[in-house]
């Protein structure tokens, strides 16, 4: 998957309201997309790190961070409004 992009990361949360905001949001996730989201943006693996670690193509974890993100986006933009993370509605 060369000379893709890597999604944005999420930006860092100071507030701590905000940081359990977004710890359910990704707790809300499904098991897969969840682990993937953790281990690249909490753990800070690679994507080849993580394939190996979950034993599954690299492309299949792009796939699911990709899919991960855009959850994500929109329930913050159903809880928050659009913004930064959430698309217009």
């Amino acid at each position: 998957m060369e000379g893709l992009a890597e999604p944005a990361a999420l930006p860092q949360v100071r507030d701590t309201m905000m940081s359990d905001q977004l710890q359910r949001l990704v707790a809300s996730l499904p098991e897969t997309q969840r682990a993937v989201v953790i281990l690249r943006y909490q753990e800070d693996l690679d994507v080849h790190e993580i394939a190996s670690t979950l034993k599954m193509p690299e492309r299949t974890v792009w796939s699911h961070l990709r899919r991960a993100i855009g959850m994500l986006q929109e329930k913050v933009a159903r809880r928050m409004g659009p913004g930064p993370l959430g698309k217009e509605r």
